[in-house]
């Protein structure tokens, strides 16, 4: 009998049971990578900017218990614009956690950074998530691992650290730690107050703007340990390492500093009495800045821009006696530089009027903002004050606050 060999149909063809076991590995590598991916969390930095892309940053600078100043960093990840309140160490408020009136550095002196920032977030109105605590030795330590910061020093100024002269020469210098503790530390008795808090904006955003130009920090594991060990944040590494990142894209040139004013009172805390500073208007007008500046980081660059280093006349336009003075507060309140109050050329205005000096109309638009004036116009420089790029001529529907919005076209 013959053997017939069966014949396998052409569309039929036998499949090599390795296959199987390989498209198994790769359906079970594929199940455990889904599941990882899903059990790990975003970093807490990341996973904020994702909810907002605006970031307010607390940075505090100490002694070690004394606290020096307090610095509140606003930045927005979209757009890359930022700015920085100083924020006086003499700035007071009831403080639940003490049970009293007082001065936010001796809460920080008794109760440490954490109610610092609970505290200031009641006075800004504001979720503060994240803050350093930087001692000056930490200072050192972050200067150092970036090879020193670079600074403007428009005159030298010489300091003692533990009874050791520290020389700063004037110039364009590069501070490696020692000096740049002296150069945020320094109060010269010949300096105004504005001087002291220029080096402290100074000091944040080339400390910030030299860490981002670092590429070592990025690359070097033991670099990054040791700045970040000396950060003293209250988030983890993964989210320092965001914020690193994040600094890369910040337009540093372009930073808008603020300052929280107010009225000094003495206050008398327990035994003595001391000066407490009450932010003006129960805290009002820095509230209302903080969303200003938040609606200018969000702008697009042009209008950004634009908004900058905007110089003031404020003109009294009504019988209203120190009205223009008033108004001055509140306008250094946002940032702005008045460099002229005084009386217009009558006293009968009806409406404020917002005057565009310089060809600057969104500039002119911001000033606008703050009072709710819409009724900005263009105008010609002042022939006697060529600086003043914007006007207020203050009318009588200007509450001392807002403009009334019934007369404001």
């Amino acid at each position: 009998m013959r053997n017939v060999e069966k014949k396998v149909p052409k569309n039929q063809s036998k499949i090599d049971p390795a296959i199987f076991v390989l498209l198994g590995i790769i359906a079970v590598i594929g199940i455990i990578t889904a599941v990882v991916l899903l059990s790990v969390e975003r970093d807490d930095f990341s996973a904020r900017m994702e909810e907002n892309p605006q970031i307010p940053i607390l940075i505090l600078l100490s002694d070690g218990e004394e606290l020096s100043s307090a610095q509140l960093l606003l930045m927005d990840g979209n757009t890359g614009n930022l700015g920085v309140y100083d924020i006086p160490r003499k700035i007071g408020a009831i403080i639940p956690a003490l049970g009293r009136v007082d001065r936010i550095d001796n809460l920080y002196a008794e109760m440490g950074a954490k109610e610092v920032r609970n505290t200031l977030e009641g006075i800004f109105d504001l979720e503060i998530d994240f803050y350093l605590d930087l001692d000056f030795a930490d200072v050192e330590v972050l200067v150092d691992t970036i090879d020193g910061v670079s600074v403007f020093m428009p005159a030298p100024i010489e300091d003692f650290i533990d009874e050791k002269r520290v020389r700063i020469p004037g110039g364009n210098v590069r501070l490696d730690g020692e000096k740049m503790r002296s150069y945020i530390r320094y109060e010269g008795d010949d300096e105004r107050e504005l001087e002291w808090i220029s080096r402290r904006w100074t000091f944040v955003r080339e400390l910030l703007r030299t860490t981002a130009e670092y590429p070592l920090l990025y690359r070097s594991d033991e670099l990054f340990n040791r700045y970040y060990r000396h950060m003293n944040a209250n988030f983890d590494k993964s989210s320092a390492r965001s914020f690193l990142e994040i600094l890369k894209e910040l337009n540093f040139d372009s930073m808008i500093t603020q300052r929280v004013l107010g009225n000094e009172r003495q206050v008398q805390t327990g035994e003595y009495a001391q000066t407490i500073l009450f932010p003006h208007f129960e805290g009002q007008l820095v509230r209302e800045s903080v969303k200003q500046v938040s609606r200018s980081l969000g702008a697009p660059e042009a209008a950004y821009t634009a908004a900058l280093n905007v110089q003031l006349e404020i003109l009294n336009g009504t019988d209203i006696n120190g009205l223009a003075a008033r108004t001055q507060d509140l306008y250094e309140n946002f940032g702005f530089e008045v460099l002229r109050i005084g009386n217009a050329d009558r006293n009968d205005y009806e409406e404020t009027v917002i005057i565009d000096r310089s060809g600057n109309l969104q500039g002119a638009e911001r000033v606008g903002d703050v009072i709710r004036s819409s009724n900005v116009r263009e105008g010609s420089p002042l022939p006697e004050n060529e600086d003043v790029d914007v006007t207020i001529v203050l009318g009588k529907d200007f509450d001392g606050w807002y403009v009334n919005s019934s007369s404001d076209e």
